[in-house]
């Protein structure tokens, strides 16, 4: 259970991480730390919420593989997607087409593949006893 919630600490600063060491690499970290706070809202709210309940189906299918964690971090992602970018734009149906949110949602993917496996490399649910929830 400890690594589970290091890695639930962890593993989802990893992409706001990221895109506030490229914007400070670029010399713009109050514009990088601005984008990762937004990061880390979306990355964290989607761990607590889909991720944590996708890990603990997993574990109790003893599904532990990494590729596993990959699908539950693409599904994980995908309700996020839909939350933060598809769903918005057809309920306050702005002129915003959808293609301009393709990158967006590409991005969102991306960095939920990315917490998925900084997560299983922090959980390392496939080290775990079988028996129980480590």
């Amino acid at each position: 259970m400890k690594s589970t919630l290091k890695g639930l600490l962890i593993a989802p600063s990893v992409p706001g991480l990221v895109v506030l060491a490229i914007a400070s690499l670029q010399g713009g970290f109050w514009e990088g730390l601005w984008a990762a706070a937004i990061v880390w809202t979306v990355c964290y709210s989607t761990a607590g919420l889909a991720g944590l309940p996708l890990h603990l189906l997993l574990v109790r299918r003893k599904l532990r593989s990494l590729v596993a964690y990959l699908v539950a971090g693409f599904i994980a992602t995908l309700a996020a997607v839909f939350v933060v970018l598809v769903f918005p734009v057809f309920v306050s149906k702005t002129s915003q087409s959808a293609a301009s949110l393709y990158p967006i949602g590409a991005a969102m993917v991306l960095a939920g593949e990315v917490v998925a496996f900084a997560f299983w490399l922090i959980a390392r649910p496939d080290l775990a006893p079988e028996e129980g929830i480590e």
